[in-house]
């Protein structure tokens, strides 16, 4: 018995070596081979858990650690790890309570009240949210991750210099935490900070999970010094907004001299190919021509040396339709407005920035307004459930690029949309646009006003209270009403 007990031991840690390596398939092998042998082991449900959620198989996480607990209820690591894969699947209200139950088991657990901060952050529990983060910041004062988050926890909450404070504690911790440079980076561009900001900015490259990967070339990366006669690889990176809001500084490095090849993606080839400055468009990092240095699309602020507002390209439009594609709607006599009221689900902030459609239908009872969705993937659907169909054109299924969204925009006499690549495409071609944002906005929309020095042609919409669409909403009816109505 102790000879079979001492070799089911030793097949476990090989299966946690396995695992410690990041070879999760070889562990996820072993452990399923060790339940046979030992059906009752809570250690192996939670580890085989563990090894689910890095597979990204959360649902099946959940059920291995489901199993982990009920085998033991003070396995206090499994309950906190249960809870972070109900929180990776989205049920917050299971993790909170998982949270809770390592926590009356262990009140000094500080990755339970980490990741409890975590999950209030993500439902916008913010006070609660902060609350986790400082009890677990009494029990453990030099965590930088607990200052992090706290960090974010006040951002969230507009609270400025707090945020502020807590970032930095967070690097006098630890100097080399790309997230609190970046998050950093986020509050002073927000207050128009712009050179420390842009400064910060640059260790977005150095985040997890971070949208684009750092390319690897054997040509340098430009410096922002002299690049006469050179030729310039840009390379588009993040959204699609981040490419159409930042391309507005192409032209003034081929006014230095130097030849400009655009790295960007394929939905905006057919947009771009005529602004002056690019001499060359390519979408695959695989068949790249010669380049003798390169640079991010987003780095341009800093290497050009933007340091207040008035830094900003104010050449406008910077963009114009192309001649070719998709016709713009015959729209009649009516006051022709552009709708888009979500942008990609793959969006970090996605569930701040959206609204559901039904909360727009006030817009459409203005009478003299003809209204079009300017989404390009399928909203059919969406557009009948909100008894919206015989009110807004639905365009979706015709606009097959950026190209098309833009020579329908160009027929449009005002877009309205929330923060996605649309309103800044609207802007970019001067064409009026009513963009409405969150409570807390994104970086580049500042703080407090209803313009914006990126796009002379967009007027700002505010939320007032954290999630509340309604006062926006009514206020665009009544600017309507009274412009158009």
């Amino acid at each position: 018995m102790a000879q079979n007990l001492e070799k089911l031991k030793a097949e476990f840690e090989e299966a946690m070596r396995y695992h410690q390596l990041g070879q999760v398939d070889e562990a996820e092998t072993r452990y399923r081979k060790l339940m046979k042998k030992a059906p009752k082991m809570p250690m192996l449900y939670n580890n085989l858990g563990l090894v689910l959620q890095a597979q990204n198989r959360i649902d099946e996480a959940v059920k291995q650690l489901e199993r982990a607990v009920k085998l033991d209820r003070q396995y206090v690591d499994a309950h906190s790890n249960l809870g972070n894969a109900y929180r990776r699947a989205g049920k917050f209200d299971a993790a909170i309570k998982s949270f809770e139950r390592a926590l009356k088991l262990n009140p000094a657990f500080i990755q339970a009240l980490g990741n409890l901060g975590n999950t209030y952050l993500d439902m916008g529990r913010l006070e609660e949210s902060e609350k986790a983060y400082r009890d677990g910041l009494d029990l453990l004062p030099d965590q930088p991750d607990l200052y992090y988050n706290l960090g974010r926890a006040l951002y969230e909450q507009g609270r400025w210099d707090d945020a502020e404070e807590s970032f930095r504690k967070t690097l006098s911790l630890n100097h080399a935490y790309p997230l609190a440079h970046w998050n950093l980076s986020h509050l002073m561009l927000l207050h128009g900070r712009f050179r420390e900001g842009w400064l910060e900015y640059e260790w977005r490259w150095h985040c997890p999970g971070f949208t684009t990967q750092i390319p690897k070339f054997d040509q340098p990366r430009w410096d922002g010094k002299y690049i006469s006669g050179k030729t310039l690889l840009v390379y588009a990176e993040q959204g699609f907004g981040d490419t159409i809001q930042f391309v507005r500084y192409l032209p003034r490095l081929s006014a230095s001299g130097c030849r400009v090849i655009f790295l960007c993606q394929p939905e905006l080839v057919r947009l771009l190919r005529d602004i002056s400055g690019i001499a060359e468009i390519v979408t695959e990092w695989t068949a790249l021509p010669e380049f003798d240095l390169h640079t991010p699309l987003m780095s341009l602020p800093m290497l050009l040396g933007m340091k207040a507002e008035i830094d900003i390209p104010s050449d406008f439009p910077y963009l114009t339709p192309p001649v070719d594609g998709l016709d713009a709607p015959s729209c009649g006599d009516g006051f022709n407005v552009g709708l888009v009221w979500a942008g990609r689900e793959s969006h970090l902030v996605e569930a701040q920035r959206s609204l559901d459609l039904v909360q727009l239908k006030p817009l459409t009872e203005v009478v003299g307004c003809r209204f079009f969705a300017l989404h390009e993937d399928d909203r059919s659907e969406e557009l009948a459930a909100a008894g919206m169909a015989d009110t807004v054109m639905d365009l979706s299924g015709q606009l097959s690029d950026f190209g098309d969204t833009a020579r329908v925009i160009a027929g449009l006499d005002l877009v309205i949309g929330v923060d996605t690549a649309v309103v800044h495409l609207a802007g970019a071609l001067n064409v009026p646009v009513w963009t409405m944002l969150a409570k807390i906005g994104d970086w580049r929309w500042m703080l407090e006003r209803e313009d914006t020095p990126w796009y002379p042609a967009m007027r700002l919409f505010r939320q007032t209270e954290r999630g509340d669409w309604s006062p926006v909403i009514a206020e665009i009816v009544r600017e309507l009403t009274i412009r158009h109505g």
